[in-house]
């Protein structure tokens, strides 16, 4: 429905339970579960893709039942970028900070190779967070 110029189209649709997976200074989860290590590998992705000029954040999602099937449905990620460009919510080198101290590399991260600070670590602060922001691809030349 048209109100005042604006149309929402799955707002009523969406069910009402959301997941965090993030929040917009919270990048660490405590849930080990594949769907959770699975979108937090999603971010680390991205931010490696971007060449660390973008984080995903404050990602939720709400369970949808699509084609017979129990899917996650992301949305409502905010960014943040160097230079905080990207509006309400991207809090510019201080939100990739924030994700670089504080990402847990996770057995999917370890798998893709992503170098970093592994979720097995102890809790000394002696992880190894070497090469974070310059991530490499082991099989890249």
């Amino acid at each position: 429905q048209d109100r005042n110029g604006f149309v929402w189209l799955v707002e009523k649709k969406r069910p009402m339970a959301i997941e965090r997976f993030s929040g917009t200074l919270t990048h660490a989860s405590s849930r080990t579960d594949l769907q959770a290590t699975t979108i937090a590998a999603f971010s680390h992705f991205a931010y490696f893709l971007s060449k660390g000029n973008r984080v995903f954040a404050d990602i939720q999602g709400t369970l949808t039942h699509l084609d017979k099937k129990d899917i996650m449905v992301l949305f409502d990620l905010m960014t943040h970028t160097p230079d905080g460009s990207l509006g309400v919510g991207d809090f510019g080198s201080d939100g990739i900070k924030t994700y670089i101290e504080t990402h847990i590399y996770c057995d999917i991260c370890v798998a893709l190779t992503f170098k970093g600070k592994k979720a097995q670590d102890d809790d000394s602060g002696e992880e190894d967070q070497s090469d974070f922001e310059e991530d490499q691809l082991a099989s890249e030349d």
